[in-house]
C-alpha cells in the first residue's frame, strides 16, 4: 500500500504544480466578444507577424511581456511569470502575413520550432523584447500535439460524457477511420481500458 501511496502522491503533487502555475498565469488574450467583433471588423489580413523572435525558457536577459497590437491602436500586455530556469534560447526571426481564406502550412524536421512558432503567435510564449509585435484579427484556434485522454475506456474517451447512441457513434468511429484501431484492441475493442 505504501508503494500506490507514494506514486499517487507523486503524481497528484505534480498535477496539483501545474494545475497552479496554470491559473496564476495572466490570460494572453481578451475573452471579450465586442474586442473580438471590433478587430474582426477593421479588415484586412486577420495575421501580420514582423520581426516576432520568442524565448523558450526563462531567461532574465530577454523580456517577458509579449506585445500584441489591434488595429485600433491599443496595446495589450501579458507577462508569464515562473521559476527561474537555467536554459533558454531564441526562436527567431518571423515575418509573414496570413490573409482571410489563406492556408499555410508550416513544415521542418522535428525540434524545428513549428510547434514554438504557433505558440509565440498565440501570446504562450514570452517576446524576446519588447519591440517584436504580432497583430491579430478575429479568433485563433489552437489544438495542441499531446492529446487529453481520460483513464476509462476508448469509447468513453470518444463519447467524453455524451450518451450512447450506438447508430451516431459507429457512424462517427467510420468518419474517423478508428475501425482498424478498434480491432486492433483486440476481442475488447472500444471498451479497452486506456489513460
Amino acid at each position: 500500500y505504501a508503494g500506490r501511496f507514494l506514486g499517487r502522491y507523486a503524481q497528484a503533487k505534480s498535477s496539483l504544480t501545474r494545475i497552479a502555475a496554470f491559473l496564476s498565469s495572466q490570460s494572453t488574450w481578451s475573452n471579450d466578444a465586442t474586442t473580438r467583433n471590433q478587430l474582426a471588423a477593421t479588415g484586412g489580413p486577420p495575421q501580420v507577424v514582423k520581426q516576432a523572435s520568442f524565448v523558450v525558457g526563462n531567461n532574465s536577459t530577454h523580456g517577458s511581456a509579449a506585445a500584441f497590437s489591434s488595429h485600433g491602436g491599443d496595446s495589450m500586455h501579458s507577462s508569464i511569470h515562473s521559476e527561474p530556469k537555467t536554459t533558454s534560447f531564441v526562436v527567431s526571426t518571423f515575418d509573414f502575413t496570413v490573409h482571410k481564406g489563406e492556408v499555410l502550412a508550416c513544415c521542418g524536421p522535428v525540434g524545428s520550432g513549428k510547434s514554438t512558432l504557433l505558440q509565440g503567435l498565440l501570446g504562450h510564449l514570452p517576446a524576446a523584447s519588447e519591440t517584436n509585435m504580432v497583430d491579430k484579427r478575429g479568433s485563433i484556434a489552437w489544438v495542441p500535439q499531446s492529446p487529453f485522454i481520460l483513464n476509462t475506456t476508448v469509447r468513453d474517451n470518444i463519447l467524453f460524457g455524451r450518451p450512447f447512441l450506438p447508430q451516431v457513434y459507429y457512424a462517427v468511429v467510420e468518419a474517423c477511420c478508428l475501425g482498424p484501431d478498434l480491432k486492433s484492441l483486440g476481442s475488447t475493442g472500444d471498451l479497452t481500458e486506456i489513460g
